[in-house]
């Protein structure tokens, strides 16, 4: 008796798109032997695998596999060679007996007759397996001979007529010159022929204008805006993050003009794949074209423009979700695979164990978020390696020798200035020599002049504010403050303005003031203006306190200035509060030591106005500066990093020092000595600032970290609060499970903000403490002067360091040139400083922004039991994927790294030929409507068979061949035969191939949303050729409501913008765009959908920007002698036909005689014009 097997299919299987067409039909009559890759493995796939696939196989029988079909089952066999009436396959597709037969009725379709003799001639013919074609290796292909040879334009036409002979078929009649042209130019620009751009076409000689055309549209700038909207397509592109709120992702627009300037430079689709799964660990980045900055790093950026929940309760399924999206689109865009299909159990139809899942999302979880400062990283960094090498040098000359008995004379002086102080202090009181700008004591002084609403109130005093808004602190009572009251009695921060106060002269050193409100300077702040420009400016740091400021005016004494407050910003913290502006000069760095310090601050200050009386280099004692080590094994804490582990910068404003080591100040002078070791920020911070047109996070993730952050390893948390061993000003960020979107209610803990007063502390994070068993690293970042971190720990009680007290020693040292003439430089320290003040000139202050991935050490991610994160199994190395030879990726020095670089030389290398296919499928899809293969996105066995698989494969060799560029693949294909045909359909040849497998003609295509509104723009002569830029706000109906809408509404024509660069916010989408089928970017969407639905004729009809740009369009033409000429060259690229002249002009002399204006007229002509469907259509 047969032993039962089960051959099932689940109903939930798509039907698979079969590339069979007229050459398949009549195989069996033909005596050609069936086709395994384009006829039997389809059939499996759909009726089978979905049971008898690679996750738990029913009856232990897997026919995905060949081991698996012809495995021997206890002396049978699903599929014996060559004999159907032995294969057990056979015998359950062809029983009557309804218990026995497969595919179960219960489980889908049962397989048509069709289907039952191909697998079973397939069986005669001794059952060949052969690899699935999109895994294939590379193969040489040689192109096919033809019989009308006059009709081959390029090898590419071999193939297409090779097929279409041998059904007796031909290709469509050449299409029009002017057909061609309107193609070809939305093809590669996405934008309609201009009319002088047709009469160059025209004028050039026949033989040659289609190819001197082809070589122009390639050149345009515009080619890279076109072919960079299809890459959107392919990373889910948008600028917020969406999810409740949908906060912006900043600065997402410079990921698209990277690729803009990618496209319009050809560069190799090789390199682009490196640059987005490692930009920032190529050893030689790729270079802007205008401002040499790193142009590799911004590729990085795709991993990041998904979605993401601001406050997610489960961090771990957090992760896993937005894991899930970013290796969906990896696969998706790169491999054509769906990777993601295998995070909860094996891909049942492609060969992805769940192991390779987990092994490729490790990747992702070694690296982490940030916005990249590329115009300025690698030369910053450059200048830091140039100050290392200074450093060294000024030790091997015993500097820091020198340095180091410096100090230890400081500490010893210390005393004598603490006795002396209350007796000085009164005197230099007395000796200050100031002018009084404003107090705000009496409202505003003389001169002040308010604009805008932010300052309505003009003061505020200490009795307006409401009951539960904090104290500012003000000197005094009186204050300004660009907040303003709202109607439920709180402050709002939604008014905005300018205060300015009346022109004065410098002629102090210094001005003091305070300053609190927002930090976001390019929106709020105190700016010094000197002839209308900005010469200094300064904001708040997101606190209700006013702080003290003190900036030196020496190199401006003498000129006329103002003092202008203002506030540009809507929403939280966008105000800005200030007091007290004094001209004084008192020396500015022992002033602010005052005002923070006190009775120390005073006796420093007293010291250096004054030189103490009997103390001279002479009597400085010699004191000993202890070194304290810093032990591995904390009892009772486990220690999570330690200055000299692992640690990866953002920028180039972090160096490890070892301990002893006295640091130099950013002029002459020490800022610091390290009784262990740590590393230390650059002190110059502050000066690091953003381009116009870049954004800070919208969230409490803004403190301008971004190019001054160092991050440790990722470390599994442990129990009770985490310990920081710092000194300085900053902010200890640690992104658990890569959670970076803090704005609460939820987590917002994570980021600690602190200043130890220029002292070494412990600082205790007891938040952490709640995440125990969840993975995190430790970011750094300062916000104000110089900021040291030495160890991190967790658990119990504060460590016991002794840790000294140097600070007013630290303060005098930082400035040689106030010390008596026996303390002064020597002739080589002073060279030394000389050379590093040149060095330190030599920085890029300002760049843009972008966002990128910041290495750091390798994470295994664990295998998650059918996706759940709360069964994690043993972690998996990270790996390429096994079918491509797996093998766990190592850095290629050893040195602790995600391995991403060597990910993507893997990939490139062992899944080559597949990358190259899809590329080249992707490339003929844009061009001809429909790929070679059916599906862009996934090449994976559900995906259907190439209408032409010899035509992808040579096209794949090609590609490879010249170097992986795109335009000369998009040269031969635009110039080709094929694609120049005519949309004109034979009778018999729709009738052998409805499908048009064949391509026998080019049918009609509708433009992309983004071509119709650009159209629009074009034909009415308002488009807007300008590239690249912050993206213009999108224009929000009345409909568009809810949750994160924007404050700010764009102009209905987009600024007269391409639709490249309008704004894509992900839950206010353009509903013009939507009704033409923008896709929503929730992954990769290589295939758009192609509708043609009423509703897209209404929007034509009725949308305020059609109606808008007719109106407009009219304006332009009502000068015109021959407007139905204009109009029917602009929108059609041709000439009327006479019945549509004579018809149009009609229309037009009716409405005027009617009384209608003729603008008006021509306006409703115009707005009929848009509704046709050849305005929209390809033909």
């Amino acid at each position: 008796m047969r032993k039962l097997l089960v051959i099932a299919a689940a109903a939930w299987v798509p039907a698979v798109l079969l590339a069979t067409g007229p050459a398949d039909q009549n195989r069996s009559a033909t005596g050609e032997e069936v086709d395994f890759l384009r006829e039997v493995k389809p059939i499996l796939a759909e009726k089978c695998l979905a049971c008898h696939g690679p996750d738990e196989p029913e009856a232990d029988l897997r026919l995905d596999t060949a081991a698996g079909a012809f495995a021997d089952l206890g002396g049978y066999a699903a599929v014996v060679p060559g004999n159907r009436q032995d294969s057990e396959l056979w015998f359950r597709i062809t029983t009557e007996d309804a218990r026995d037969r497969m595919p179960p009725a219960e489980h889908g379709e049962p397989l048509t007759p069709e289907e039952t003799e191909i697998l079973g001639r397939w069986i005669d013919e001794g059952a060949p397996w052969q690899e699935h074609w999109g895994f294939a290796d590379w193969r040489e292909v040689q192109a096919p001979a033809v019989q009308d040879e006059d009709w081959i334009r390029d090898p590419i036409d071999r193939f297409v007529l090779a097929r279409l002979e041998q059904q007796d078929l031909g290709p469509a009649p050449a299409a029009e010159d002017l057909v061609w042209l309107r193609r070809v130019s939305f093809d590669l620009v996405g934008l309609p022929p201009t009319r002088a751009e047709i009469d160059a076409f025209l004028a050039l000689p026949e033989a040659s204008r289609r190819e001197q055309t082809v070589d122009r549209l390639l050149a345009s700038p515009h080619f890279g805006e076109k072919w960079a909207r299809h890459h959107l397509d392919l990373v889910r592109y948008a600028e917020t993050r969406g999810h409740e709120f949908d906060f912006p992702i900043p600065n997402a627009f410079e990921y698209r003009d990277y690729l803009v300037r990618a496209y319009n430079q050809d560069v190799g689709w090789d390199q682009l794949i490196r640059e987005h799964i490692a930009g920032d660990l190529l050893p030689d980045a790729r270079r802007h074209p205008g401002n040499d900055g790193n142009e590799s790093i911004i590729g990085t950026g795709f991993w990041y423009l998904g979605e993401a929940v601001h406050s997610p309760v489960d961090l771990e399924v957090d992760l896993a979700d937005r894991s899930a999206n970013q290796l969906d689109v990896f696969g998706k865009a790169f491999l054509g695979l769906t990777i993601a299909c295998a995070r909860c159990h094996d891909h049942k139809f492609d060969p992805i164990p769940t192991r390779d899942y987990y092994s490729l999302a490790g990747f992702i979880q070694s690296a982490s978020y940030r916005q990249v400062r590329f115009e300025s990283i690698d030369h910053n960094a450059a200048v830091r390696e140039r100050l290392k090498a200074l450093d060294t040098e000024a030790r091997s000359q015993g500097l820091d020798a020198e340095a180091r008995q410096r100090w230890q004379d400081a500490v010893r002086l210390i005393p004598a200035l603490l006795e002396q102080a209350p007796a000085l202090a009164a005197e230099i009181d007395a000796q200050r020599d100031e002018r009084l700008l404003a107090d705000f004591e009496a409202g505003l002084p003389a001169g002040w002049q308010a604009e805008g609403t932010s300052f309505a109130t003009p003061t505020w005093s200490q009795d307006m504010r409401p009951g539960r808004y904090p104290d500012p602190k003000p000197v005094g009572s009186g204050f300004v403050n660009s907040q303003q009251p709202s109607d439920d009695g709180k402050l709002a921060d939604a008014a905005q303005g300018v205060l300015r106060s009346a022109p004065f002269t410098i002629d102090r050193d210094f001005l003091l003031f305070r300053v609190g409100g927002g930090k976001a300077v390019d929106q709020v702040g105190v700016q010094l203006l000197i002839d209308g420009e900005s010469v200094q400016r300064v904001a708040g740091r997101n606190q209700v306190d006013l702080r003290p400021v003190a900036w030196d005016l020496r190199r401006w004494k003498g000129a006329t200035a103002q003092i202008e407050i203002y506030d540009r910003a809507e929403g939280g913290w966008g105000h800005i509060s200030c007091d007290d502006f004094r001209l004084q000069n008192t020396v500015v760095e022992i002033e602010l030591a005052r005002q923070r310090a006190g009775e120390d601050g005073a006796a420093l200050l007293a010291w250096v106005q004054k030189p103490l009386a009997g103390v001279t280099s002479e009597s400085f004692a010699q004191i000993e500066l202890p070194q304290v080590e810093l032990p591995r094994e904390q009892e009772g804490r486990q220690l999570h990093w330690l200055a000299g582990d692992a640690w990866w910068q953002d920028g180039g404003a972090w160096s490890l020092h070892d301990g002893g080591a006295v640091l130099a100040a950013e002029r002459a002078g020490l800022a610091g000595w390290l009784p262990f070791p740590a590393l230390v920020s650059e002190p110059d911070g502050s000066l690091l600032e953003f381009r116009p047109g870049t954004t800070d996070e919208a969230t409490q993730l803004n403190w301008k970290g971004y190019g001054r952050t160092f991050r440790t390893s990722t470390v599994e948390l442990g129990e009770g609060p985490i310990w920081y061993l710092v000194r300085g000003t900053g902010v200890a960020f640690a992104p658990v499970e890569h959670h970076r979107i803090i704005n609460g209610p939820l987590h917002t803990g994570t980021a600690h903000r602190f200043d130890t007063q220029g002292r070494w502390q412990w600082l205790r994070h007891d938040v952490m403490k709640r995440y125990t068993g969840l993975r995190a690293h430790f970011e750094f970042s300062p916000t104000e002067g110089w900021l040291a971190v030495a160890a991190v720990v967790q658990g119990g009680e504060q460590p016991p360091t002794s840790l000294p007290d140097w600070s007013l020693a630290e303060q005098l040292l930082s400035r040689f040139d106030l010390l008596p003439v026996e303390a002064q430089l020597s002739q080589q320290e002073a060279d030394y400083y000389a050379q590093r003040a040149a060095l330190l000139a030599q920085r890029r202050t300002q760049s843009r922004m972008a966002p990128g991935l910041l290495d750091g050490n390798g994470v295994d991610q664990p295998l998650l039991f059918q996706g759940n994160t709360t069964m994690p199994r043993d972690p998996v190395p990270r790996a390429m994927l096994s079918r491509f030879g797996g093998g766990e990726v190592q850095s290629a020095d050893g040195t602790p790294s995600s391995g991403r670089a060597e990910l993507a030389d893997q990939l490139l290398e062992s899944a080559g030929p597949l990358i190259a296919r899809v590329a080249v499928n992707r490339i003929w899809h844009h061009l001809f409507g429909k790929g070679i293969a059916p599906q862009p996105d996934n090449f994976g066995v559900l995906a259907g068979y190439p209408s032409h698989p010899d035509l992808l494969d040579a096209l794949a060799q090609d590609f490879r061949a010249g170097g992986w560029r795109l335009k000369p693949l998009v040269r031969r294909i635009v110039l080709s035969a094929s694609y120049g045909q005519s949309g004109r359909v034979d009778p018999h040849a729709l009738e052998l191939d409805p499908l048009n497998q064949l391509l026998h003609h080019l049918p009609p295509r509708r433009l992309s949303a983004e071509a119709v509104r650009d159209a629009l723009l074009a034909a009415s002569g308002e488009l807007d050729r300008a590239m690249g830029g912050p993206s213009v706000p999108v224009h929000l109906t009345e409909f568009m409501k809810g949750r994160g809408r924007p404050g700010r509404n764009g102009p209905v024509d987009g600024d007269r913008r391409r639709t490249i660069y309008q704004e894509i916010r992900r839950n206010f989408l353009p509903p013009f765009l939507m009704i033409f089928d923008y896709p929503p970017p929730a992954t990769t969407m290589g295939r758009r959908s192609t509708s043609n639905v009423p509703a897209q004729s209404l929007a034509l009809m009725n949308d305020p920007l059609v109606r808008q740009q007719a109106e407009r369009w009219a304006k332009r033409l009502v000068s015109s002698e021959q407007p139905v000429e204009e109009i029917w060259w602009a929108a059609f690229t041709r000439a009327p036909r006479p019945d549509e002249r004579q018809s149009t002009q009609a229309y037009l002399d009716a409405r005027i005689a009617e009384g209608m204006a003729r603008e008006q007229a021509l306006a409703e002509l115009c707005h009929v014009v848009f509704n046709l469907k050849e305005f929209v259509f390809l033909p």
